[in-house]
């Protein structure tokens, strides 16, 4: 089951683009927007340039308490380096203007499914770049949980990708950063169940078949959506379209939670393990962040 690209936000229809907002940087100066290169319920995604030629990404929303929301929590996490960069943003008659770091080299998702993606080349190399790259996830969600923001719709298309070169030896190492924090929230423990991507998120989340579903930790919810997240950039693959009892796969995992993901992907035991404990069923028993971040960087094989 190849990795998911539904989308998992809604909000009005912003108006349509200016030609010019102003600079975040430099209140002499403005940004021209040239490209429009991406729509969607939450609104537009622009490439912008200001006058020395540096380029920017512009998200265009529409003027609501969402969008504020947004703004808000994406500028309380900004400033770790796996974290997209928020410069700032503006307001006007057409909507709500988020000036955002621009990455060139495209989405994890990206990297997953192509051959010639940053996680290309040997089963060595590719474990390695693996692990450096998770490692990268982890420290920016950390970070976020540090922040008192909770993303609640990790996924690989939500994961921007920078690659640098190093000057001396030519090595390119790719930088990781988080985006996208329409569905984020502050609340520690929250009632917004189905909030997120299916194919990513936790069973609480997406509540209990039976009976009234109760409220559930922010934390342990992106936790759990790391372990699909994982398991996506080892294999290229879902374990299943949704935590659900209905969903055949899951219903197995459920009855064989230490072994069945071995069965069904082409993973080690050392990383089964691993997976399991942020796949962990019983919550207050699943693993943090920096547990799984780190079991993942000791596992001998993937």
């Amino acid at each position: 089951m190849a990795p998911s690209t539904s989308e998992s936000t809604s909000a009005a229809e912003p108006q349509p683009l200016l030609h010019r907002i102003p600079h975040p940087l430099d209140k002499q100066a403005w940004l021209e927007i040239k490209l429009l290169i991406g729509t969607g319920a939450y609104g537009r995604v622009y490439l912008a340039d200001d006058q020395q030629g540096r380029r920017f990404v512009v998200k265009q929303l529409a003027n609501t308490p969402a969008a504020h929301r947004e703004v808000d929590l994406h500028s309380r996490c900004s400033g770790h380096l796996n974290v997209l960069r928020m410069y700032g943003w503006y307001q006007d008659q057409h909507g709500i203007w988020m000036i955002l770091e621009y990455c060139p080299d495209g989405d994890l998702f990206h990297h997953i499914t192509h051959a010639n993606g940053a996680f290309s080349g040997d089963i060595s190399a590719k474990e390695l770049a693996v692990k450096h790259a998770f490692s990268q996830i982890c420290n920016g969600v950390a970070w976020c949980h540090s922040r008192g923001v909770y993303h609640r719709d990790l996924k690989p298309e939500n994961v921007l990708v920078w690659l640098e070169k190093e000057a001396d030896t030519g090595y390119v190492r790719p930088i990781l950063k988080i985006a996208d924090f329409g569905l984020a929230t502050d609340k520690k423990c929250t009632s917004d169940f189905g909030c997120g991507s299916t194919f990513y998120m936790s069973p609480e989340c997406i509540g209990t078949p039976i009976g009234k579903p109760l409220p559930y930790g922010s934390a342990m919810t992106d936790v759990w959506s790391l372990g699909i997240l994982l398991l996506n950039m080892v294999t290229a693959q879902n374990p299943w379209r949704q935590a659900h009892p209905r969903e055949d796969a899951f219903m197995y995992y459920q009855h064989e939670p230490k072994t069945f993901l071995a069965k069904l992907l082409p993973i080690s035991g050392e990383l089964q393990a691993c997976v399991c404990r942020a796949l962990e069923l019983n919550v207050a028993k699943r693993c943090s962040v920096q547990e799984l971040c780190l079991s993942v960087i000791e596992c001998s094989r993937l």
